[in-house]
């Protein structure tokens, strides 16, 4: 018989959070470490990262990564997408603290063997029901998967859209376009 460990509040599992070298995300009342990325998920953060991060200086937009920690409140998580863009202001949790976004317009996830379906399932369930939220993108390792964008076209209503392995294939995410050979450069 497997014993789960108490539900932690919100409040105590913040306080840790902000104490923690390693960061873990919250599912409702259950921490979960985050594990360390490959080198092939580095690169193609860093490769997005780099790409967008000038183009959406020229808009009222900005990107950050990994470290930003995003309050899903409808099922009651917290978790950390790789890549997160806010367009506007952001709204943070209001404490002391301002470290917790509330407000993401679009989230980034490269999918690693491990998160795959978690990604893809349950996280997805939750960031579409953040009313601030426009489009998620699923970025597979392995280049030879479609890559999934999925973009509110209704309240409750999301379209996706597949990209194949195509190099000279262009990702528009949010206003800004990418190539896959960008996407994956350096990336075997």
């Amino acid at each position: 018989m497997t014993t789960l460990a108490p539900k932690l509040s919100i409040e105590k599992y913040l306080a840790r959070e902000r104490q923690a070298e390693i960061r873990s995300e919250y599912l409702a009342g259950q921490i979960v470490a985050m594990s360390g990325a490959s080198l092939s998920h580095n690169r193609i953060v860093t490769n997005i990262l780099k790409e967008l991060a000038d183009c959406l200086a020229e808009k009222d937009c900005e990107i950050v990564a990994n470290d930003m920690r995003v309050h899903l409140p409808a099922c009651d998580r917290f978790v950390y997408p790789d890549l997160v863009i806010i367009c506007g202001d952001p709204v943070l949790k209001d404490d002391e603290y301002l470290d917790t976004l509330l407000n993401p317009t679009a989230i980034i996830e490269v999918l690693s063997p491990s998160t795959s379906d978690y990604d893809r399932n349950n996280k997805a369930r939750c960031y579409f029901t953040l009313p601030s939220l426009q489009s998620y993108y699923l970025i597979p390792q392995n280049r030879e998967e479609d890559i999934e964008i999925f973009t509110r076209k209704a309240q409750h209503r999301w379209e996706l859209s597949l990209i194949q392995n195509v190099t000279t294939a262009v990702i528009e995410i949010v206003g800004c376009k990418i190539t896959l050979e960008v996407i994956y450069r350096k990336v075997k």
